[in-house]
């Protein structure tokens, strides 16, 4: 059923990011992969001025209890899609959990109303970069712009963690779950952006990532 690599029999992914990102649709596609191959799946989200680029979070707990809760040091996995989110959301991580960041800023106009500067992304980083050799820095955003919409930076990330092993279903799961409500149109566009991230995670499980692609923020994955 599975072509994930020592996948935990409970899973909690955590995904975190801005308005207009995709976070809640990544997290009903990873539920929706899950609920395929007979899993047990909750998802809870929260949202904060989503529509203006305010901070937008999901939990996505598999095989566990009813609830979608993911408190501090639980999270399996961290996907953020903005530097500063990550940064929010690094206290959940567990230790040596998995970690994957998009360093491109959308700073939040609430920064700019009060005449403050955008902290440098490195910076935001180092707190999750100290919990865990398991942190990179993934430029989906560039990445997806590059392959036509910037848009399609939250299927590249959930393309790297397949990639990387760390779900538990096949690819194939993966993509029918994002293809099932989406238009005809989007087919050629979809596996693309999830092939490209795959390939991706599939380099950084081998540590033979192109440093121009991914940083690996402390060594490499295992």
């Amino acid at each position: 059923m599975s072509d994930a690599r020592n996948a935990p029999a409970c899973l909690r992914i955590f995904l975190a990011g801005v308005g207009g990102q995709g976070v809640v649709t990544a997290a009903g596609w990873l539920a929706l992969a899950a609920d395929s191959v007979g899993l047990r799946v909750v998802v809870g989200q929260a949202h904060n001025m989503s529509q203006r680029g305010g901070c937008v979070s999901a939990a996505v707990v598999i095989e566990a209890g009813p609830v979608a809760a993911i408190g501090p040091r639980e999270a399996d996995v961290l996907v953020a899609l903005e530097p500063m989110e990550a940064a929010r959301a690094a206290h959940l991580l567990r230790p040596q959990g998995l970690a994957l960041v998009d360093p491109h800023p959308i700073p939040p106009f609430t920064l700019a109303q009060a005449g403050l500067e955008y902290p440098a992304p490195h910076l935001l980083l180092a707190d999750l970069e100290q919990a865990t050799d398991r942190c990179f820095r993934i430029p989906a955003h560039r990445m997806a712009a590059e392959g036509g919409d910037p848009r399609d930076a939250n299927l590249l990330h959930l393309g790297a963690l397949q990639g990387l092993g760390a779900l538990p279903w096949k690819a194939d799961d993966l993509r029918r779950a994002v293809l099932q409500n989406a238009p005809t149109t989007w087919e050629e566009r979809v596996v693309l952006a999830l092939q490209r991230g795959q390939a991706l995670g599939r380099e950084l499980s081998i540590g033979t990532c192109e440093e121009h692609l991914v940083e690996p923020s402390k060594g490499e994955l295992p």
